[in-house]
């Protein structure tokens, strides 16, 4: 049986630092992953909660009667959430596919943008609408 000298008990300075730097490292790595998933919760969360009043300014008739009997966009502060909204309605290209087989079809298209965590956030939707021609009097 082989008797060791070294009575103390514990560990040595340089096990303690080693064990320090990887703990660490893995904290390190570990509260970098949780501030990326937190901004993108954050994100994530004002993009659906926009989505919602995008969406609901896409349907709104009033809004497609408004536009086309001003013949421009309209556009629309929202307080909570803070937000810009714009809705437009064009013709398509004449040249296009969707204009010669589609008659009296518009592009209704609904811009909302907002200030996010570090830049300003873009959102569009883009939708097709018939458009029935007013009939001629005799």
């Amino acid at each position: 049986m082989i008797h060791s000298k070294n009575l103390n008990k514990g560990f040595t300075f340089t096990e303690v630092v080693i064990a320090i730097a990887v703990t660490g490292l893995i904290l390190t790595s570990l509260f970098t992953l949780q501030t990326t998933m937190f901004n993108n919760i954050v994100n994530g969360h004002f993009k659906t909660a926009r989505i919602f009043f995008m969406k609901n300014f896409l349907l709104d008739e009033a809004n497609l009667k408004n536009v086309q009997q001003n013949k421009k966009p309209i556009e629309k502060k929202l307080e909570e959430p803070t937000m810009k909204l714009r809705y437009e309605l064009k013709k398509p290209n004449e040249q296009s596919s969707l204009a010669k087989n589609f008659k009296n079809v518009s592009l209704v298209k609904v811009t909302g943008t907002w200030q996010g965590l570090r830049a300003e956030q873009e959102e569009m939707f883009v939708g097709l609408v018939y458009i029935k021609p007013e009939k001629k009097k005799t």
